[in-house]
């Protein structure tokens, strides 16, 4: 017998986010079935995964429509990370070490992170967390663990800052300095 979902299909963890600004609510789903059998002897053997059937999707729902506005299917693993809202973005990994930067209202792919390009970067499992500081925003996100396991604690940690913050903060520092001179 084949069932879906099972405890890692659907969509329960981790975290999804919603955008006042969009009205979108961001999350992921897994399609991840099981099959499960009995033996001629009346033994249960263990359950396992399909094998060429395990996928996932990143993408929003417009919670006005009630309609999926845009999905990023992810083929190579299921998806682990949670979705992270900072304005007019959208941030989640996956356990192969990418992490994801996409408009929050298209769904493109603006901006793409390889983990494997810092020491101890592996695959990202956990979400976002973003703050402020000094008039820029960052968005801090940890990478670590095997590839395509979760609940992994992260061994580096990233933060990024937004370029328009970055930019904004340089505009405002020199027009503080133009205003003391």
């Amino acid at each position: 017998m084949v069932f879906a979902p099972l405890a890692s299909g659907g969509m329960e963890w981790p975290m999804a986010a919603y955008s006042p600004r969009t009205g979108f609510w961001y999350s992921h789903a897994k399609y991840s079935p099981s099959n499960r059998g009995v033996t001629s002897t009346g033994t249960t053997p263990q359950a396992g995964t399909l094998l060429g059937v395990r996928h996932g999707v990143f993408g929003a729902l417009n919670t006005v429509t009630g309609k999926v506005a845009w999905t990023i299917p992810i083929l190579t693993t299921l998806p682990t990370s949670g979705m992270t809202v900072a304005g007019d973005l959208v941030f989640f990994g996956d356990n192969t070490g990418l992490f994801y930067g996409v408009s929050a209202a298209t769904g493109e792919i603006l901006w793409v992170f390889d983990a494997w390009t810092v020491p101890g970067g592996t695959g990202g499992n956990a979400g976002a967390a973003v703050y402020e500081e000094n008039g820029v925003e960052y968005i801090l996100y940890g990478f670590g663990g095997e590839p395509g396991q979760s609940f992994e604690l992260g061994d580096a940690v990233v933060a990024f800052a937004l370029p328009s913050a970055l930019a904004a903060a340089r505009e405002k520092t020199a027009a503080a300095k133009a205003r003391v001179k």
